[in-house]
């Protein structure tokens, strides 16, 4: 199995043109068309190269459309979640295939990938929006590799944008009481859980009483609600392994939860909803930001917070409580990795400051030896007497 180059001569004196021709690991043939021979002679050497490394990928899978690959790839993808898909959906039908979509995906080019990033980026999506959707496209394009669609990853020839920040903003623990104290009472507890203790907002909506244990000032977190369009609540684990734990509370959350319970604001039993809606079932998180969150950041003088910034907010309390210790915060937040190295660099450069100061208090504090004799290798010593024998 191998290739071969034929020339083909124009009648009308234009200038031939120039196949590379070839037989394909199942039996058949192909013939490309270059314009010169210079063109065939690379495209043959990189087809000899693939039969030799056995990764040969038929061009003609790659003439389907980016368009009509986005919708293959979606319809068919397993393992993710809804939320996930339906994010993978709009960033392909908003910002996709309106710049992409007619074009062939065996006939992208590095070109057009960045002439697309460089329209994003001038748009008014956020970096952090540009991010997502550039990470949607790398996973279209990726799986198209994996099943021989086409024989490499264009988007690995082009830089990734910057993630950005995504806005992220964390209250001090003023702030978080403010807020707690002006927001419905029935969802006091839920903020100083969020804020304290960095719960998601599926995961307070799913947490159940059989969850939480206030002798022990404990929270198991297994499970978390979502409510998709269309209606009805879907439960289910955490996204990662790290996201099923055990969260200690701090006594001023397990006091709120205590308080709340005690109220009746809660469902009874250990299946009975913590934070359930005023109706009874699991809370609907659409309705509770128009109808608690967003009256409740107004009336704090906190315009702008999303429920979401209050788990930035556990983070970043968490690490300055924690001295830096970046693993602990981890664990308690349910990281898969430790992310928050570079998002909260600033925090753990002030942890460190206040562990270096702590240390210093440390050994203020400690005892003073009974004074002794220094020792050095350089102070002189008394050698043994020695002489001979009579």
């Amino acid at each position: 199995m191998g290739s071969w180059l034929v020339e083909r001569k124009r009648k009308d004196g234009a200038p031939s043109t120039w196949q590379v021709r070839y037989r394909t690991p199942d039996g058949g043939s192909r013939a490309e068309s270059w314009p010169t021979k210079k063109a065939a002679r690379a495209r043959q050497r990189e087809i000899d190269a693939a039969f030799v490394r056995r990764d040969w990928v038929d061009p003609r899978h790659g003439r389907i459309t980016v368009a009509e690959w986005c919708d293959q790839w979606l319809a068919t993808a397993t393992g993710l979640r809804d939320t996930t898909r339906r994010t993978y959906r709009r960033c392909v039908d908003l910002h996709i295939v309106p710049h992409l979509g007619h074009i062939e995906l065996g006939s992208l080019r590095p070109v057009d990938v960045q002439g697309w990033l460089a329209a994003l980026e001038e748009s008014e999506l956020s970096p952090a929006s540009v991010h997502q959707v550039w990470r949607t496209m790398r996973r279209a394009v990726s799986v198209a590799v994996r099943l021989d669609v086409v024989p490499f990853d264009v988007l690995d020839k082009v830089d990734a944008p910057p993630a950005g920040e995504g806005g992220k903003r964390a209250l001090n623990a003023t702030e978080l009481a403010t807020l707690a104290e002006v927001i419905d009472e029935r969802y006091r507890a839920m903020v100083l859980v969020a804020g304290w203790c960095g719960l998601r907002l599926g995961e307070l909506v799913g947490l159940r009483w059989r969850h939480v244990d206030l002798l022990r000032r404990t929270v198991t977190v297994e499970v978390q609600v979502q409510h998709p369009p269309g209606g009805g609540a879907v439960e289910s684990a955490p996204k990662t392994k790290k996201g099923r734990r055990v969260v200690n509370l701090p006594k001023v959350v397990a006091d709120a939860l205590q308080v709340h319970l005690a109220a009746g604001w809660a469902e009874p039993g250990a299946d009975g909803f913590v934070f359930p809606a005023p109706g009874g079932g699991p809370l609907r998180a659409g309705n509770w930001r128009r109808r608690s969150w967003q009256p409740a950041v107004e009336a704090a003088g906190l315009a702008g917070l999303r429920p979401h910034d209050l788990r930035h907010t556990a983070a970043t309390l968490g690490l300055i409580a924690a001295k830096g210790n970046a693993k602990v915060v981890q664990e308690r937040l349910g990281w898969s990795t430790i992310r928050l190295l570079d998002t909260y660099a600033h925090v753990l450069a002030g942890a460190q400051e206040q562990l270096a100061d702590a240390l210093d208090d440390m050994a203020a504090a400690a005892p003073r030896p009974a004074p002794r004799a220094p020792v050095s290798e350089f102070a002189p010593r008394s050698r043994p007497k020695t002489g001979v024998a009579g």
